[in-house]
Order: structure tokens, then sequence, then C-alpha cells
């Protein structure tokens, strides 16, 4: 049996999870073309509202330009956000439009802001098994300096927000990473990542999950990034790293990250997958040139996964993908349809990928119940 209750609110689809002692949401937000981005967040932030959540994690999609309006739109819908904001511009579409909205939300239990230099750098909240700490919308502290500076920047600031709720940079099993003209620094920036990571020994723990993507944002700094960190609270949960059945290890050819990670309290299961394309066991790109083969390997990879931790697509709580080009957006859906694949929530975004052949990447969270 699925866990999740799947409800469409006002252009919002609404993943429940009931669990004992909470209520969890998963909320994916495809605003109207005519919506502007006030209206967008309102209409959003209603459907939250009637859940009774309170909003651990909030991430934008919008045109180039759109991230100036945060600063006024989120105080203006939300009041004093005590909750991390990501906002990711772009490479096409229009200032004044939201593309999508994703969100995860808890009832029953509190979340509790990570106040860092006066914002909101995350939450995070405790299970009888665990405490969880999402960061989001980390940004350097100064965009003069070069890329690779400001990577370092960016992940000694998750690192001193981590250590706000007793938790270590060790901790994290989960990164998104949104670089700004990321085709030009991958390179420095996986050496930047790697530096800190070794120093952090993070190969001695769980080397998270990971997307390296695309993404502007409204300060012009290089790097905007966001985290999951996990601390054990006893021996009755686990995180580990999690292979995929059609890859190899993305650190083999020299990339700082797990194609997925795990992490399984009493009763829970969560995937998180990382950002995949279509690459071959020996890490080359496959089918050049042709998106339609590029997704359907993609996707063959994301099933893998996912049987291999007995879950299904329909398991899905958050879902991204990114295309290099525009044009080719279309062809996600086409596949769902071609293979008969269920609707699943997903926000569609344009956005180079981390090799100038690849033309599609998808990121995927999920979840099953463990009875």
């Amino acid at each position: 049996m699925n866990a999740l209750q799947k409800d469409h609110f006002k252009n919002t689809d609404v993943l429940t999870l009931t669990l004992s002692d909470r209520k969890e949401f998963f909320f994916t937000s495809i605003p109207s073309q005519s919506d502007s981005p006030e209206e967008a967040l309102v209409n959003f932030f209603g459907v939250v509202r009637e859940t009774g959540a309170q909003i651990v994690s909030l991430e934008i999609f919008g045109g180039p330009g759109s991230g100036v309006l945060q600063r006024e739109v989120i105080p203006n819908t939300f009041g004093n956000a005590a909750f991390p904001v990501t906002w990711v511009e772009e490479k096409s579409g229009s200032a004044a439009h939201i593309t999508g909205i994703q969100a995860w939300g808890i009832d029953g239990i509190p979340v509790l802001p990570i106040l860092f230099e006066g914002n909101a750098a995350g939450t995070y909240f405790d299970t009888p098994s665990l405490r969880y700490c999402r960061l989001g919308g980390i940004l350097p502290t100064d965009a003069d300096d070069t890329p690779p500076e400001q990577a370092t920047a960016v992940f000694q600031r998750m690192d001193a927000a981590l250590q706000l709720c007793d938790m270590q940079f060790n901790q994290v099993m989960r990164t998104w990473f949104f670089n700004h003209h990321l085709l030009d620094w991958y390179d420095v920036f996986n050496v930047a990542r790697d530096v800190f990571f070794r120093k952090k020994q993070m190969y001695h723990h769980v080397v998270p999950a990971s997307t390296g993507i695309e993404g502007g944002n409204a300060a012009g700094s290089a790097l905007e990034a966001g985290a999951l960190a996990v601390s054990l609270k006893g021996e009755d949960a686990a995180v580990c790293m999690v292979p995929s059945p059609l890859q190899c290890a993305a650190l083999e050819y020299g990339s700082t990250f797990s194609r997925a990670t795990e992490i399984r309290e009493p009763g829970l299961r969560r995937i998180y997958i990382s950002g995949t394309a279509s690459i071959s066991p020996d890490g080359r790109t496959q089918f050049e040139g042709d998106v339609a083969a590029q997704i359907k390997r993609t996707m063959e990879v994301v099933k893998s996964i996912l049987h291999a931790c007995g879950m299904e697509l329909s398991d899905s709580t958050r879902v991204t993908t990114y295309f290099k080009n525009a044009e080719d957006i279309p062809a996600f859906e086409a596949w769902r349809i071609e293979t008969k694949t269920p609707a699943i929530p997903v926000v569609c975004v344009h956005n180079d990928v981390c090799r100038h052949d690849l033309l599609f990447e998808i990121e995927l969270d999920a979840l099953s119940l463990n009875v």
C-alpha cells in the first residue's frame, strides 16, 4: 500500500504522510501562467495553511531576474518566515512568473528555526529516533570573491549553521548546489568541495547524495546551496549510501557525491536520489543530442535505484527535472504518456546540466512505510 495520501488544490499537489507522532506534507505547486508571483505564493500559502503544516523548507523556481522579488513577496505572504527559502533563477522565462514551488511541511511536532546572521538559514525537528536539519538559501559572504572561494565560504557557512542545532557537517546526507554559470567552473567547484569534504572527513561517513545544477540568484553569487543533515539518537535508525545498479559510483570519475542516500527510522524509509542523467556504467554520456533517449535511459536508472529499495515512482514525494534546452521540456511528459507512467509531483526547470552534452537531469525523493 502506498504510504502517501494524494490530493490536489489550487494548482498544488499535496502528499500527506501520517505517522503516530506527526503528519508530514510534501507540496508541489505549478502556478498558472496568468498568476503573478504574489498571487502564486498567496494561493500556495493558502493550501499550506489549510493543512496546518509548519514549513520546513521552501524552494521557488522562477525566470531570470525573479529572485529580486524574494525580499518583498516572502514577507508579504508568510510574514516573518522562520524557514529557509531557496529561490533559483532559470535561464529563460519571465522575471514576473514563478515556474514551480516545492515545500516540506510538518504538523504535530515543533519545527524550530536556525537563525544565522539574522536570517532563517534552516530548520530542525526531532523524532524519537532522529534529529533532522534542513538548510536552504545559503549564499557566500562576498559575491566578488572567485567562484571557488565562494564555494568554500558556502561550505563554511553551512557548517556554522549546523552547529547552531548541535550538528556537524559530517552528518549531512543530501546537498543541493545551484551554481551560476555552472559549466564555466564545475570542475573547480568539485575540487573545492573535495577539499572541504576531506577536511571534514566525509569519506569516513556517508558521502551525501547531491544535485549540482545551473541556477542564478538575486545576490549575483556564484553559488546558492541547501542541505539535509540527520543525527541518530540510537541504534533503531540508520543513514546509508545507496548505489545505482546501472551506473558506476560518481566518486570514480571525480564527483564527490553518492548516487543516492537512505534514511531509515522505525516504520519509515526515505530515499534521496541525486541529480541523475544519462551516464553509462563507465561514466560517459549516453545518447548525445537525443533528449528522448536520454530521458528514457535516465528514468531506467532512477527506477532501478527505487526498485532496489523496494519502491516505485509512485512513492515519490518531490521531483525536479532540469533541461538544457527549454524546447525539450515537453519531452518528459511525452515519456510519461508513452510509458503509461502515472503522474508524479514534478517541477520542470530550464537550466544547464553539469556537462555540455547532457540535455536532461532529474532528482527525486521517495519514501515508503517499512512494516
